[in-house]
């Protein structure tokens, strides 16, 4: 284990369990949730921990704090991986083990060709002896597992043939070392028992470790935390790993959930009555299932609050009859609620969501031809969950597992910010779904029937989600905000869906701030949005990629993004819901007719 730190957020996404997170000169990997503190703090969002059928989430826990107890405030723990490490000094290789404390020392008692007449490592003072440092590769499956490149098996097999786990000298005796050679030619590992060598080009291709068979490895849940590998086989074999660098972008793909909050559970006396100590003080005067009034006037009194309006609430919160109705709900239905919350004005001051409605007949014709409905929204709250991963490629279904046991909880955090709400008016919608000409239909077909997708996307998607990504890349520039500080969420049904909507919802959100600066919705206001939306959309007509990028037919992600590239669609990760994908910058231009 290790008391290593990350930021509170970071421990969620992008650095949650099952990820691997870079120190100086070490690499480390955070524990499951069964080993996580049990004094970490609690977040309460009922609608979304019904929606996930969890009882809670828990904040990762800080840093500890000089004079703290540990068994109040503990930190997060972390194991070992990669566990393979290489010797700065002679370049022997060595097996941590998974919870050691520390980086492992060099032991070895050889001398190598890179040390010439020196003494070997063993042979040096305790404190000379050099650190190891983690080698960068590692063996990932799409089904979330992984586990130490073969080096081994490597060193001893042949360019273009299979690998066998059992091929090998043993026990290891092996050296990484580096030649003039480019790229991963000129990396190589070498056997010191029988002289067998070879260089890493290839390893990371497609087919680099090819008849090496997944065996479930899970090291975040522990060294014997194996399971039978769901992902899909090549062979009979079974599901066939792939070698990734550790600080590949497609190592970790995680699962996030999220959920604006809305009321009920916004008001100030919903979040007290979900509070635990206020829920505790109750029930610990119930008397034959009644609740005396003196305990709410204690409450009421303590929170500055009105007793009787406090007693209504806590009932109505514990009786079942604020349920947000989201078990059992689909994504759809789930975002379905939010976005009608978003339609309405709200704006007490202690509520966590605050809502203007703009007047759509006050903006320039480039708004109110195409925008039904605009909501400055002042002040939100977000939580965002952490559910699970992948590796390899991002999934949209159940992957690798937190927690060797199924958890009642999981982590979270929440964050607070501002945002402009738009949806579309739905006469220009209708018109502009019946004038389609089938390219993106035709293009999304070619990509599900290759099963590199598990979308279900519609023209209408595609068009919200390129607009949402271009307005964001402009409020960057306008409202002072960076670009992976400024977040998106797609509202949109699938063809077919009971329920109807089509909006966007635009918003800073930060972990470590309440990024409540004021900039997006100052740029939301009448006479502001319109030079927004003009520069947005000037800016989308020509891209430093095309013409190849405007007549892409596949590219990004999967292919599955048309006109979009880095130079004009793609946003960072932290911006983006949808993993970059569904893009196309020729839609939004073809919906504004231009």
């Amino acid at each position: 284990m290790s008391r290593k730190t990350t930021r509170r957020s970071q421990s969620v996404v992008p650095f949650g369990v099952g990820s691997i997170v870079e120190f100086e000169d070490e690499a480390l990997m955070p524990a499951g949730l069964d080993a996580w503190p049990l004094a970490a703090l609690k977040l309460r969002d009922d609608r979304l921990a019904q929606r996930l059928g969890v009882r809670e989430f828990r904040i990762p826990p800080a840093k500890p704090e000089k004079g703290v107890d540990p068994s109040i405030r503990d930190h997060l723990p972390h194991v070992r991986f990669p566990r393979w490490h290489f010797c700065p000094r002679c370049r022997f290789l060595k097996k941590a083990s998974l919870f050691s404390a520390s980086r492992p020392k060099c032991d070895n008692t050889e001398t190598s060709k890179r040390l010439g007449n020196k003494k070997p490592c063993a042979e040096l003072h305790e404190y000379r002896r050099p650190k190891m440092r983690p080698l960068r590769f590692v063996a990932v499956c799409p089904a979330g597992h992984i586990e130490d490149f073969p080096w081994n098996a490597w060193a001893h097999s042949k360019e273009g043939g299979e690998l066998d786990r059992e091929n090998g000298c043993q026990p290891e005796r092996l050296y990484f070392y580096a030649t003039r050679g480019g790229g991963l030619f000129g990396l190589r590992v070498l056997c010191a028992t029988c002289g067998s060598e070879r260089h890493l080009r290839g390893a990371t291709s497609r087919d680099g470790l090819k008849g090496l068979v997944c065996q479930g490895h899970r090291p975040w849940l522990g060294e014997d935390a194996r399971e039978t590998c769901p992902a899909p086989s090549s062979d009979n074999d079974g599901p066939q790993m792939f070698a990734l660098q550790r600080g590949a972008s497609n190592l970790y793909f995680p699962m996030v959930s999220s959920s604006i909050l809305i009321p009920p559970f916004t008001s100030k006396l919903q979040r007290l009555v979900r509070e635990r100590s206020v829920q505790d003080a109750v029930e610990s005067e119930r008397v034959d299932g009644q609740l005396p009034k003196y305990v709410f006037r204690f409450l009421a009194n303590q929170y500055k609050v009105d007793a009787d309006a406090l007693e209504r609430a806590y009932i109505t919160a514990n009786d079942g009859s604020a349920s947000s109705g989201a078990e059992g709900v689909d994504e759809t239905q789930f975002r379905h609620a939010e976005y009608l919350a978003l339609f309405e004005e709200r704006r007490e001051s202690s509520d966590l969501l605050v809502c203007r409605p703009q007047d759509v007949q006050q903006y320039g014709d480039i708004v109110r031809n195409t925008i039904g409905h605009i909501s400055l929204v002042e002040r939100l709250a977000e939580t965002r969950a952490l559910t699970g991963f992948s590796r390899f490629a991002p999934t949209d279904t159940a992957a690798a597992s937190l927690s060797r046991e199924p958890q009642d909880w999981l982590p979270a955090f929440r964050v607070h910010g501002e945002g402009i709400f738009l949806a579309l008016r739905e006469d220009v919608l209708s018109t502009f779904e019946d004038k389609a000409d089938g390219r993106i239909q035709a293009h999304l077909q070619r990509v599900r029937d290759g099963g590199r997708v598990e979308l279900v996307v519609s023209r209408e998607l595609v068009f919200l989600h390129t607009f949402a990504h271009l307005l964001i890349k402009r409020f960057s520039y306008e409202a002072g905000y960076g670009t992976s500080s400024i977040r998106e969420r797609i509202y949109s049904a699938p063809p077919g869906h009971e329920f109807r909507m089509h909006g966007i919802l635009l918003y800073t959100a930060a972990g470590d701030a309440d990024g409540t600066l004021g900039g997006l919705v100052g740029l939301g206001r009448s006479g502001v949005l319109e030079r927004v939306f003009e520069r947005a959309l000037e800016e989308a007509q020509w891209c430093a990629g095309d013409p190849i990028c405007i007549e892409s037919k596949g590219q990004g992600p999967e292919s599955i993004n048309l006109a979009a590239c880095h130079a004009c669609a793609l946003l960072p990760e932290t911006s983006c819901e949808l993993q970059n994908r569904v893009l196309d910058r020729k839609t939004v231009l073809e919906f504004f007719r231009i």
